[in-house]
This record gives C-alpha cells, sequence and structure tokens, in this order.
C-alpha cells in the first residue's frame, strides 16, 4: 500500500454540517473525507469525463479519501511541520480542569496550561482487577505537583506531535459567523425580514489528510501519479470546492499532494512492546496479576461505522472484527467509547443520506492477543486498511499502538 499527505488551505470560509437540519445540525471542526471524495468526483466528471479513470478514484475502493485534520497550532515550528500527522486527542487524555491544554502551547501562547496525560493504563488495569481498586483510578483524577493538586478533566480535539518528545500541541481552530439574507424563490431576489447567521471554518485555515493508495507496485504508483496529476489540474482551474454554501462564495481550497512515509511493521512492533512493558510494570506495582498475552491498543482516528448481522448499528469493535483481517483469537479487556450520529447529504440524488450511528473518533479499544501472536504484517495492513464501512470517505481509520499512549504515560503532564 501507498500513502499520500494532503495539505489543504481555506481561501475561502468552509462550511461542513453534520446534517441537513439547520438548527440541530453542527459544523463540522475539519474536512470529512466523504465532502472531499463527493467535491473531486464531482470535478472529475465536468473536467476530465473519463468513466475508466473515474472508475479507478472513485468506483472501485482503490482510494481511501482520508479526513483533514486542522493543522494550526500555537507553535509556528508545528504549524510548519506538514510531514506529521495531525490525530484526534484519544479519549483517555486527561488535562487540567481549569487550565486545560498541553504545555508546550502554554509556553508559546504565554499562557498556564496545566498539561496533559494519558489513563490508558490505569484505567485497563482497573477493568482488569474486576472493578474493585478505585485507588488504580487515582491518576486519571488530579496531579500532585510540588505542593499544588491539579484536578484532571477530559480534553478533546485535535494534536500534532512534533520531532522531540515535548513538542506536541492542540490544534488551533476557531469558527467565524457569517450573517447572510434570506432569498425568496419565486423572485429570485432577497427576502424581506429573514436574516441568519452561520457557522463556518475561517479563510487561510489549514488541514492535513492521509489518503491510502490500496495498490502495490507499478499499479499502484501509475495511479498515484494519474491523482496526483488530477489534484494538479483542478487547483490550477479554481474548480475544487467543498462543503456547503458553494454558491455563495464558500468552500474554495489549495491543495497540495506530496508522498508520505507512513507507518512499518517494525515501528509497531516497537510501539507494542513498549505498552507491553509499561502495561506490565504498573500491574506489578500495583499487584495485579496480568494473563498471559499480547496486549495491543487501538485507538479510532476517525469515526467507525459497523453493523451487526441484522444490519443494526455496533457501537464496539469485537474480536471478530479483527479475526476478519487475520488476527484470530483476540479478547477485548477494556473499552472506551463515544457514540456519533452520521448524517450526510447527497448530492447526486438531492436527498439526504440516511442517519447512522457511529463510534466516534478518540475511542479506545484494548485487546488481547495471544501470547504466541507474530503476524505483525497483519497488524499494520488492519491499520492501514481500517475498520467497517465507508472506509474510502475517511471512515475507520485507526492507529495501533498509538504513541500517544505511550508518552502521556506514568502520570507525566505534557
Amino acid at each position: 500500500m501507498m500513502q499520500l499527505r494532503l495539505y489543504l488551505t481555506a481561501e475561502t470560509p468552509l462550511s461542513f454540517r453534520d446534517g441537513v437540519d439547520l438548527v440541530a445540525s453542527e459544523l463540522n471542526r475539519y474536512v470529512p473525507g466523504t465532502a472531499m471524495l463527493g467535491a473531486l468526483a464531482e470535478a472529475h466528471q465536468r473536467l476530465r469525463g473519463d468513466p475508466q479513470e473515474f472508475a479507478r478514484f472513485f468506483l472501485e475502493d482503490r482510494v481511501i479519501f482520508g479526513n483533514a485534520y486542522p493543522a494550526t497550532f500555537e507553535a509556528e515550528s508545528l504549524t510548519k511541520s506538514e510531514q506529521l500527522p495531525v490525530a484526534p486527542i484519544p479519549a483517555t487524555a486527561r488535562s487540567g480542569k481549569r487550565f486545560g491544554g498541553f504545555r508546550f502551547d502554554g509556553q508559546h501562547a504565554r499562557d498556564r496550561r496545566d498539561g496533559v496525560t494519558d489513563g490508558l493504563v490505569p484505567m485497563a488495569l482497573f477493568a482488569l482487577s474486576g472493578e474493585s481498586r478505585a485507588d488504580l483510578l487515582e491518576p486519571t483524577r488530579r496531579f500532585r505537583r510540588d505542593t499544588a493538586e491539579i484536578d484532571l478533566d477530559r480534553i478533546s480535539g485535535f494534536y500534532r506531535q512534533g520531532l522531540q518528545l515535548d513538542e506536541i500541541g492542540k490544534a488551533r481552530l476557531s469558527p467565524d459567523l457569517r450573517t447572510r439574507t434570506g432569498i425568496n424563490y419565486r423572485t429570485g431576489t432577497v427576502q424581506q425580514e429573514i436574516l441568519y447567521s452561520i457557522q463556518v471554518l475561517p479563510e487561510r485555515s489549514v488541514f492535513w489528510s492521509c489518503w491510502t493508495i490500496a495498490d502495490d507496485g507499478a499499479e499502484g504508483e501509475r495511479l498515484r501519479d494519474r491523482l496526483e496529476m488530477f489534484v494538479e489540474d483542478l487547483v490550477e482551474s479554481g474548480m475544487l470546492r467543498l462543503g456547503n454554501n458553494r454558491t455563495r462564495g464558500f468552500g474554495r481550497v489549495q491543495a497540495r499532494l506530496m508522498e508520505y512515509a507512513g507507518d512499518t511493521a517494525a515501528a509497531l512492533v516497537e510501539r507494542v512492546r513498549r505498552f507491553q512493558q509499561l502495561l506490565g510494570e504498573t500491574a506489578r506495582q500495583h499487584q495485579i496479576d496480568l494473563n498471559e498475552g499480547v496486549y495491543v491498543p487501538i485507538t479510532l482516528t476517525s469515526d467507525v461505522l459497523l453493523y451487526d448481522d441484522l444490519l443494526r448499528s455496533r457501537l464496539q469493535i469485537a474480536p471478530g472484527d479483527l479475526a476478519a483481517h487475520g488476527i484470530p483469537d483476540a479478547e477485548l479487556v477494556y473499552h472506551t467509547a463515544g457514540v456519533r450520529r452520521v448524517r450526510g447529504w447527497n448530492t447526486l440524488l438531492g436527498l439526504p443520506r440516511a442517519d447512522m450511528a457511529a463510534i466516534s473518533m478518540g475511542s479506545v479499544f484494548l485487546f488481547r492477543l495471544p501470547a504466541a501472536f507474530a503476524d505483525w504484517p497483519a497488524l499494520l495492513r488492519l491499520q492501514q486498511t481500517g475498520l467497517g464501512l465507508r472506509r474510502v470517505e475517511g471512515y475507520g481509520a485507526i492507529s495501533i499502538a498509538d504513541r500517544f499512549h505511550l508518552d502521556s504515560a506514568g502520570g507525566r503532564l505534557r
């Protein structure tokens, strides 16, 4: 598999609603892969009109168009690190209740930030103790620094890890308000007494995304080259527009598609080994017996859509999902997950999409694999291809043994 990184810059405000109801729907603070795929497909029909190329790009599941997450940070060094990924902050993260945020951001904003820690290990050990050792959860509730005691709470958003361990920051993105007049559809002019405001992502916002090409070898290289040429042609022609209110001037973006090294099996093995060591040492320290096996955390970097045999939404990753990717005999030992309602609009049909329930991005699942497990390429393929439905639209992206759970663990505030 090949991976590319996409860097988007908004030339006009962007609007991505999570539904069709102007009152109930909220602004998406990232560029959904669904919107990117739809915009590219529409522009391809207008600019190229090549059915075979259209099928290769959009119909044969050869290209996964990942979500594009905000990539502007307090520290200019992080904003300029275009080669480094941006991901949702895991649900196990905790930060100061009063002065939440990464300490690295506070140094550049000249503001107090208590730092961020990760609570996956104590939460998992609490579950493995039969939920009988409430003292294990103390590192997720408060942190003692010198004589001060800091109460901790959840933190959400998107982050980027820099090249240095303590170089980590939360993406900065503040929506703007745009006021508009209503339109009388009979006359095509302004409707009296109708004035409304909408939230938008401001112009000059930047976003980072990862695209995956399923083909390997020469075929994958040809597909990559044609995709890069297509994106360049779109940018030059000014036809790439995303989101809602495009007829009102919103949605124009600049895009750059570049090579992305991505993850390797060796790096994944090392992260799993480090997590195994961290979990084992903490368990011994608190006299918790761990069953033999390889403990592997899976963090969702986008919403995941799963169904059971009766086509009902499933809100938990099951061992069978891993077995379908060649990873048998897995056991779920702990998870913390949220639910998100996925809604949208089908521009081709002019109709709303069916509402779906998804496991929200940032959710974390900890699995125990057999002690003899050694099929690391299968784990890497699982990470590259993702889980569930509509993966080509950006859903189902995951990170295995994410660095966040390693570098922010042990009661350390970053």
